[in-house]
């Protein structure tokens, strides 16, 4: 005995039902065994299928129709050499902001040296500071 197939559409989604295995409903609709077959045999090349606007008629393929999914792009991944001059740009920038730090601290030691030696001197002819 062959199995005799049913479409459901729920919430703008497809399925298939088997008699005498699924609970029919007054709303399902009988499909053809070749439709249904035809229908798997398509899928199984990669075919992927939707419910169409408006059904066509009272066959499978009248209800649902063929469609290629929207591909969103990605991002590319960076390479490798990629992240290593991002990493280099970082790294190159901490040490600008480090010689940077380092010369003006020297800059304020030179300062304060000869800030000390002016005292000193100040001091040694006997003035007061």
């Amino acid at each position: 005995m062959e199995n005799k197939y049913y479409l459901r559409i729920e919430d703008n989604n497809f399925g298939f039902l088997v008699e005498d295995i699924h609970t029919i409903k007054d709303r399902d609709i009988r499909i053809s065994n070749e439709d249904y077959k035809t229908f798997f045999e398509l899928q199984s090349k990669g075919k992927q299928f939707r419910l169409k606007d408006k059904p066509t008629g009272n066959e499978l393929f009248d209800y649902i129709e063929e469609y290629t999914p929207e591909i969103t792009p990605i991002d590319p991944v960076p390479n490798e050499t990629d992240i290593l001059k991002e990493k280099v740009d970082i790294l190159e920038k901490e040490n600008a902001d480090l010689l940077l730090d380092s010369a003006l601290k020297d800059s304020k030691i030179e300062t304060l040296q000869s800030d000390i030696a002016d005292i000193m001197k100040e001091m040694a002819k006997g003035g007061q500071i």
